[in-house]
């Protein structure tokens, strides 16, 4: 089945049949060993890649997170964010974060891209 990535609702909605699939295949390792929760909760499936630190936070479902973020007191579903992001004080749903960004605050759908500042 071709699943487009043409914006950013298709491609949360990849995103959330993709990890439904690795989570059903079962082979994938979905959360890297080297995540570390405080307070947090992940609700799966979820993808969270290497070195991120997650804190007083409730993670998924249908959420990808690249490596070497931080996320701190926010709430995240049916998301995409990438890689080396800081994430706090946040309400997400549907959203898309790219690269390098810096979000503090309580936007419900948001699509940024590379090196966003948002406070």
């Amino acid at each position: 089945e071709w699943m487009d990535c043409g914006n950013k609702a298709v491609t949360v909605e990849t995103n959330t049949r993709m990890l439904g699939f690795l989570q059903a295949d079962g082979d994938e390792q979905m959360i890297a060993s080297s995540v570390k929760l405080d307070n947090s909760k992940i609700i799966e499936p979820c993808y969270i890649g290497e070195n991120v630190m997650i804190n007083n936070s409730t993670i998924g479902p249908n959420v990808s997170i690249g490596s070497n973020c931080i996320l701190s007191d926010v709430t995240v579903k049916n998301s995409l964010i990438q890689n080396h992001n800081t994430i706090k004080n946040a309400n997400l749903d549907q959203a898309m974060i790219g690269n390098h960004v810096h979000y503090d605050g309580n936007f419900k759908t948001i699509s940024i891209g590379d090196y966003s500042v948002l406070e």
